[in-house]
């Protein structure tokens, strides 16, 4: 993975959440359809989708709730399409609405 400095950090939307079939016990794996807006981070650089890799972390929350990237299906400038692991289902012992079960809420929650 390519270190990008400084690290990106993207606005995102999480959009039609579902289990994915890759982890047997169905729990800890989420596929998303992402949409994304371009950062700008110096006078002539900017972040898109493009940038964005297995092994990085994003979050739609401000709960402290974050999902590690392990596959990428599809990605462009502004949507991917995503395999999101909730490392350990930490992200379902933190959830404060109790009902999540870990995975990325649709939309930007305002926790």
């Amino acid at each position: 993975m390519a270190t990008l400095t400084p690290p990106i950090c993207l606005e995102v939307v999480f959009r039609d959440t579902t289990i994915s079939g890759d982890d047997p016990s169905g729990a800890n794996f989420y596929r998303v359809n992402m949409r994304i807006t371009a950062q700008s981070f110096s006078p002539n650089s900017t972040y898109t989708g493009a940038n964005i890799a297995v092994g990085m972390f994003t979050s739609n929350t401000n709960v402290g709730m974050i999902w590690r990237i392990s596959h990428i299906f599809s990605q462009s400038a502004t949507a991917a399409y995503l395999q999101l692991e909730d490392i350990s289902g930490l992200n379902a012992r933190i959830d404060p609405t109790g009902g999540s079960g870990g995975n990325p809420p649709d939309t930007p929650s305002s926790g």
